[in-house]
């Protein structure tokens, strides 16, 4: 398999922004999308400099507003300026209710080998909670679809803890998505921001989440579960079938190398991370101009870099492996965080592995205890 950075490319256009989603958006408009594949095919020139691409992950917004055409241009430009392993991973967001009319063989032929669905919830009571525009019947039907269609890395994202969600609703999710034999499913929690319809209605009291216990008991119930179907719980959220885990993902949680194109998208390079600038009409008159569209830049001190790796190490089951931190930094992961790996050891939130230290069993929902502690880690 070939080694390469990983290439986001956002997709900024929705029909209808969802009540719980922060990213960056606009409303799809006529030759709004033609639009955009100009500027983002004059930010490809700007970036690319022939770097061999392992992974492709079209996020959004709603990719799959895109035409299998316009796809296939996405692709195009994606070959043109950049060097594309042959084996390379190249994955699609898709919204249900987008693919009811869509040939979606064409997207294959077009190049998307791995297709993420959002269904979200199955329960057509608690979909228009989170705004979306699908059916339950929609979703199971695009599923059935995409399976004909010779999709075979399929991947389903599915929320837990939304209003009015019961633990009986959330088990009969996973139990019907699972009968479909797909191969990777990510779980999430769901995150209320201030800002969003749905945060809105929370604060004022129109809405209200349930008890956190139930969140957490719908998360327990599913890493016991879904194992027992065949997928493995592999990373905090996700969950996959042997082979099938998300190849582009794992960039990110290895800490390794990556670039993102398209308004608000951000890439880390050689210890930089940086975000392009989170406005469309701004994006696009940089990159016609030949100028990087960035909004922001950090550059990470070594110390930074480390806990960084760290903590997405750890968001993985296998761990942090130890020697991959020796051959990046330099140092062992006890010269840097010897006392808080002791002490997370003595307290049984960590374990060794073969390969280095991973979090315990029972830590998993309570990860972000563990990390905060390689945040305030004072060793020198």
């Amino acid at each position: 398999m070939e080694t390469g950075i990983g290439l986001y490319i956002h997709i900024p256009f929705c029909r209808q922004k969802c009540a719980y989603c922060d990213f960056y958006s606009v409303l799809a408009q006529p030759g709004a999308i033609d639009r955009y594949l100009n500027s983002l095919a004059a930010e490809m020139r700007l970036q690319g400099q022939g770097q061999l691409i392992s992974t492709v992950f079209l996020g959004g917004g709603t990719p799959s507003l895109l035409t299998a055409r316009q796809i296939s241009t996405v692709l195009d430009g994606v070959s043109r300026y950049f060097l594309l392993a042959k084996d390379a991973e190249i994955s699609m967001e898709a919204n249900p209710e987008t693919l009811l009319n869509t040939d979606l063989a064409a997207y294959r032929v077009a190049g998307i080998n791995r297709l993420s669905l959002g269904v979200q919830v199955l329960d057509n009571d608690l979909l228009p909670h989170l705004g979306r525009r699908h059916t339950a019947q929609d979703a199971l039907t695009i599923i059935t679809r995409a399976q004909a269609a010779g999709f075979t890395n399929l991947s389903c994202d599915l929320i837990y803890g939304i209003p009015g969600q019961t633990m009986v609703g959330w088990q009969h999710d996973l139990q019907t998505i699972t009968a479909r034999g797909l191969p990777h499913l990510s779980l999430y929690c769901l995150e209320v921001h201030d800002e969003t319809p749905l945060g809105q209605a929370i604060n004022s009291g129109k809405m209200q989440l349930p008890d956190p216990d139930l969140a957490a008991d719908m998360y327990d119930w599913a890493r016991e579960f879904l194992p027992q179907q065949g997928l493995v719980q592999y990373e905090i959220s996700n969950f996959s079938r042997p082979g099938f885990e998300c190849r582009h993902n794992l960039i990110y949680w290895h800490n390794d190398e990556y670039l993102g194109l398209g308004p608000a998208a951000c890439s880390y390079r050689s210890g930089v991370r940086a975000c392009n600038v989170a406005d469309m009409d701004t994006y696009a008159c940089l990159v016609q101009s030949g100028q990087r569209p960035v909004g922001s830049s950090e550059c990470l001190d070594v110390r930074g870099s480390a806990a960084e790796t760290v903590i997405l190490g750890l968001r993985l089951m296998s761990g942090v492996d130890a020697h991959k931190f020796v051959q990046r930094f330099g140092v062992t992961l006890e010269d840097v965080f010897g006392d808080t790996i002791t002490d997370l050891l003595q307290r049984g939130w960590l374990v060794s592995t073969e390969k280095g230290y991973a979090l315990s069993a029972h830590m998993v929902p309570l990860a972000n205890v563990v990390f905060r502690c390689f945040l305030t880690d004072t060793n020198t």
